[in-house]
């Protein structure tokens, strides 16, 4: 199977934390990678210009969105290296309390796990965004046809070095994105695309932007306002 979205694994990720101890995030890899069932090239797979795995790129969006996910705990990543589920405070009775509090972390993970994949996280990450020249919308593309897909983004106010961008397409109007289509570079306007045999009226693309070290979590721009057509 594919690696999994962030957000897939915040569920799985809260469970293993719950239990209040603080865990390497290697350790923590290894057992998501287990749960989903991943072969070993899936968990050796690199992302491009960076040592990282594609696999802990994903963990750290998925702790990242965690913390954003309750009042009631957070996860803290330490140098991208060992994660824990921490209380705001140290007192002993709050600490005595940590699984439940964990469990109350499963249930609002639940809750997100239900919500719609079709939501672009730019503002809330920090400034990110794509807008979408070509294709435009209505525009039908036939398989095999080479097409140039191309954006104009916005990048948050750091430095982007060792900063990437992915591509991935819907084919159900921006409610999965189920599709891979390749890893750019933020200097990267464009993608020269061969357009797949899956033919469908609504689909859309989805630009997104991420880095490894320093860590900045992967954030999506999806692009409904250009829903295009391949048949």
């Amino acid at each position: 199977m594919a690696i999994p979205k962030y957000d897939e694994m915040m569920l799985p990720v809260l469970r293993i934390l719950g239990d209040g101890a603080e865990h390497p995030q290697r350790e923590l890899a290894d057992q998501i990678a287990d749960y989903f069932k991943l072969t070993p090239q899936e968990r050796a797979e690199r992302l491009p210009k960076v040592k990282a795995t594609h696999l802990r790129h994903r963990l750290g969006s998925a702790g990242f969105s965690c913390s954003r996910g309750t009042d009631y705990k957070h996860v803290m990543i330490k140098s991208f290296d060992r994660i824990s589920l921490l209380g705001g405070n140290t007192d002993p009775m709050e600490e005595s309390n940590m699984k439940i509090r964990g469990f109350v972390l499963i249930m609002v993970a639940v809750a997100l796990s239900f919500a719609p994949q079709f939501v672009n996280t730019s503002s809330a990450a920090g400034g990110y965004s794509s807008k979408l020249i070509s294709p435009k919308l209505g525009q039908v593309l036939h398989p095999g046809q080479q097409f140039r897909i191309e954006w104009t983004p916005t990048f948050p106010k750091i430095h982007l070095n060792g900063s990437e961008m992915e591509i991935w397409l819907s084919l159900d109007g921006g409610r999965t994105f189920t599709t891979w289509l390749a890893f750019t570079s933020v200097n990267n306007t464009y993608y020269d695309w061969t357009v797949p045999n899956t033919p469908t009226n609504a689909a859309v693309l989805d630009i997104r932007f991420g880095r490894e070290v320093p860590y900045y979590p992967e954030t999506y721009s999806p692009q409904p306002a250009s829903t295009f057509v391949i048949r």
